[in-house]
């Protein structure tokens, strides 16, 4: 359960800092003081909550509305604990309400707003907080949550544009794998029928039906376990490291699925560097959330490969170039931002193209 804790902790210098901190423990505490590089000598609960709000889940429409929300009464010039406290009584969302609430708290236990949020994971992603706290460092807050906003919407909406691209096909697969199985139950054994009585020889892809048909009515329930069987292992193989870079290799180099994924993946990849990037937040940091966020772990791979290369001075563009997963486009375009200063921009503009790209394809 999340408490807010008031607290006494000695900095580097050795002096004494007091405050208040929303916490699950003591402990977990003691852990977020100490990244900020404090010790902790004494602390005491004020209050506990009745439910631990950190593992809530909240959707991303209601994350946007919040978002505008809160900037239009920041940008207004209303201080942002009465911002945040007005937005508590007009949220729909009763969950919502109450994580807004405890991160008002924190803020006027002198917690920042960045730190607050990083409480809830589930609600506020590792991008969403990282831009909040280069907001904060560079007194922009207002101006990188509209964009964060608008993002968090691209976002939104990009995933709309594939799920209604998938619908039919789904639904297509669905509705002949369905006439299959009614044909394999029940035309097929009446036909098996008349084949019999008729006794003539039957080519070899009618035995094949009459057999799938025979095998489908007499072992349909071992057909069942094997498919469950299969779902849950292929499940379980998907969690590992190795599988998930073996089904999403194999992903993008499916015909017509396999060029779709790259664009998206890449979209995502070149919007969410800019954002972070424009934001304040430095290239090493930023491809760091990134690989996090990408949605592909072979993306992800080359992605934190091509960071340990910019660590050791390689040009960005020279990097990503070296995984061979992005687009020529992306590269050259990343190589013209490295050269003007403007590598925020030039990311923003390849993901504009990717928009017009992605439903058309």
């Amino acid at each position: 359960m999340a408490s807010l804790f008031s607290y006494e902790a000695i900095d580097g210098s050795g002096k004494t800092v007091t405050g208040k901190r929303t916490a699950a423990s003591e402990q977990k505490l003691h852990e977020l003081l100490a990244e900020k590089g404090l010790v902790l000598t004494k602390s005491s609960i004020i209050t506990k909550k009745s439910k631990d709000l950190t593992k809530v889940k909240v959707g991303p429409k209601h994350v946007i509305q919040f978002t505008h929300h809160f900037v239009a009464l920041f940008a207004a010039g209303v201080p942002m604990l009465r911002s945040l406290q007005d937005l508590q009584r007009g949220m729909e969302n009763p969950q919502f309400q109450e994580v807004v609430e405890e991160i008002t708290e924190s803020v006027q236990g002198g917690t920042s707003l960045a730190d607050a949020m990083k409480m809830y994971p589930k609600v506020f992603d590792s991008i969403y907080t990282n831009i909040v706290e280069a907001g904060e460092a560079t007194g922009r807050l207002d101006s990188v949550l509209t964009k964060l906003a608008d993002y968090m919407e691209w976002i939104q909406d990009t995933k709309g544009t594939i799920a209604t691209a998938v619908i039919y096909p789904v639904i297509l697969l669905t509705a002949i794998t369905g006439l299959v199985i009614i044909m394999l139950t029940f035309l097929i054994p009446r036909l098996a029928a008349i084949f019999e009585n008729a006794g003539v020889d039957l080519p070899l892809p009618t035995r094949i039906v009459l057999a799938a048909s025979a095998f489908l009515r007499g072992y349909w329930w071992a057909l069942l376990i094997g498919i469950v069987a299969f779902l849950f292992s292929f499940g379980m193989f998907a969690r590992t490291t190795r599988g998930r870079l073996i089904i999403d290799a194999t992903k993008m180099r499916l015909p017509v699925f396999g060029p779709l994924i790259r664009k998206s993946c890449a979209a995502r990849f070149t919007s969410t560097m800019s954002s972070l990037i424009n934001a304040g937040i430095d290239i090493l940091r930023a491809m760091e959330i990134v690989g996090e966020v990408v949605g592909n772990a072979v993306i992800a791979k080359a992605i934190n490969e091509a960071r340990e290369k910019v660590k050791e001075g390689v040009p960005l563009a020279q990097a990503i170039d070296e995984t061979g997963v992005f687009q020529p486009l992306v590269i050259s375009m990343i190589e013209a931002g490295e050269t003007t200063g403007q590598l925020d921009v030039t990311l923003q503009k390849v993901n504009k193209f990717y928009d017009r790209e992605i439903p058309q394809a």
